[in-house]
């Protein structure tokens, strides 16, 4: 039996014998509908960077295979960071696969960048050294961004990944938001 657990602050869910794909995703909706809810009513205090987890299963029909997407946003309010300013990391709390390019990923700012902007993806362990496998890159006068990433990526349980801001700060570039689109196998 497959787990999802959504945090450390809310239950598990577990794939029910003979439960739909629907009906597992509707169940995950209530709990994001109630996390919803306690945000709304904590006041507003709301840090400047945010990221989040959203995991959506589909069913192969041909093999009855389960997969969930795992889909990673990561975003920052006003101008682009200054030098090198991480945005929020994340750790792996079960195994992940990304594609060449991360393709499927989507990225986006509410104004164009003056120069080229790249933002660093970057793999390690938390609080350990970490490495650059990627780029996120904002072309002058663009505000969707490229993904280059050579490879596909697998990130296992326990692995810390990061996005690092430009080296130099552009001067346009405001409110940048990125989803990283993963995927892993529940059965």
């Amino acid at each position: 039996m497959a787990k999802i657990k959504i945090s450390p602050d809310f239950p598990n869910f577990a794939i029910k014998p003979g439960e739909t794909v629907e009906e597992l995703n509707e169940r995950i909706q209530d709990l994001v509908r109630g996390i919803e809810i306690l945000r709304n009513n904590m006041g507003g205090a709301l840090e400047e960077v945010t990221n989040t987890v959203q995991i959506i299963t589909e069913e192969d029909p041909t093999t009855g295979v389960i997969s969930a997407g795992y889909d990673i946003t990561a975003s920052l309010e006003g101008l682009v960071p200054s030098s090198k300013k991480i945005i929020p990391g994340f750790v792996f709390v079960r195994p992940v696969d990304f594609p060449v390019n991360f393709d499927g990923s989507k990225g986006q700012a509410k104004a164009n960048a003056t120069a080229e902007t790249d933002f660093d993806l970057r793999r390690g362990t938390l609080g350990g050294s970490s490495s650059t496998f990627g780029t996120i890159r904002f072309a002058a006068a663009a505000k969707i961004p490229t993904w280059i990433v050579a490879a596909a990526e697998s990130f296992a349980v326990g692995d810390y990944f990061e996005i690092i801001g430009p080296a130099v700060p552009d001067a346009t570039l405001i409110d940048v938001a990125f989803t990283l689109k993963g995927q892993r196998l529940l059965q």
